[in-house]
């Protein structure tokens, strides 16, 4: 109860309205909409990035020198395979056909254990383009909404971000730094992160280490690919290729030290497989370009290239984009 209370009164999240410490992670959803709908309407959108924050670093910049589209990232945290249908539907609906439509994908992306992340339940536009607005809907599953955000306090990763906005609290001037920022493309910025490593005081080692745990805890309940994420995702590439779309979907990268980490304690290896046969009965099925970039060495990534556990940095981002650039060459097999 005493940790709950902290949890209320802190915040970090803004999962209550605000608390009396700095909020350390954004909505990216609602932030995203927001940038979208002012990017498109300054010279309109021809590529589409979606994703989970593994994402957010391919520069919609550089997919556009090389495929001639403007590209918008949409990549939001924590993204799951509905958020990526409710994202593409949403963006339909602003009058936005994508010519080209990359999709990163996580193996947790298709987790099939967890509920709907909060921030799409509470997402309205969201969840209409979802077309699920029936699971927000009465008391019950508003309960089940508020009893969400109070289990999620119970984990490492709520810890981590409780304890990163009690310090923005302590350090005055910290209240006014952001930890990220987007620009108008939906591009992501580490500010701190970035400035450390412009500083050379940046400690990749730590970086992943801090963030190991957080990352068993996102496979530990995760037995089998979920088959309403799999046909979410199926559906979002059946609307893509109707829609006349270049549909390019690559399986992200965690950081090998990560996955010998996962591989030890939960089901992550066998998981990582099915995602790849899965991958490629996508691309057999419907013609899509599909690669396998969930080791760096799939992509000629370095090791030191990284923000954390599973976060790309510029350079291998780069490299990830130049190679999405080019029609796959993977043949699909794990």
């Amino acid at each position: 109860m005493v940790f709950v209370a902290l949890g209320r009164a802190v915040d970090p999240r803004d999962d209550f309205g605000g608390g009396i410490c700095p909020q350390v992670t954004m909505d990216s959803r609602r932030d995203k909409m927001r940038l979208f709908k002012n990017y498109a309407f300054s010279g309109g959108v021809g590529g589409l990035i979606l994703g989970s924050s593994r994402s957010m670093k391919l520069d919609p910049k550089e997919l556009a020198s090389r495929l001639g589209v403007r590209f918008f990232n949409f990549s939001v945290d924590s993204a799951r395979a509905e958020d990526l249908l409710a994202i593409y539907r949403w963006v339909r609906r602003q009058g936005v056909t994508p010519h080209y439509l990359v999709v990163g994908l996580d193996v947790e992306a298709l987790h099939d254990g967890e509920a709907f992340d909060t921030r799409l339940q509470e997402n309205s536009e969201l969840l209409a383009a979802l077309r699920s607005d029936v699971r927000s809907a009465g008391p019950f599953a508003r309960f089940v909404r508020s009893a969400s955000r109070y289990k999620a306090m119970f984990t490492a990763a709520y810890v981590e971000d409780l304890t990163r906005s009690v310090a923005g609290c302590r350090r005055r001037s910290s209240t006014k730094q952001a930890l990220t920022e987007l620009d108008p493309d939906g591009y992501l910025h580490y500010v701190k992160l970035e400035r450390e490593r412009a500083a050379g005081t940046f400690d990749l080692d730590r970086q992943i280490s801090d963030s190991l745990e957080g990352y068993v805890l996102r496979f530990r309940s995760m037995r089998d690919l979920s088959p309403s994420r799999r046909q979410d995702l199926e559906q979002l590439i059946h609307e893509a290729k109707a829609d006349g779309a270049v549909v390019k979907v690559w399986i992200t990268a965690l950081h090998p030290r990560t996955a010998r980490y996962l591989g030890e304690r939960t089901a992550y290896v066998e998981l990582l497989s099915r995602t790849r046969e899965l991958l490629a009965r996508l691309r057999d099925t419907w013609g899509i370009d599909a690669y396998d970039y969930s080791a760096p060495e799939r992509f000629a990534g370095s090791l030191s290239a990284w923000y954390d556990s599973g976060h790309i940095d510029e350079k291998n981002a780069e490299l990830v984009a130049a190679g999405l650039s080019a029609p796959s060459r993977d043949d699909g097999r794990p």
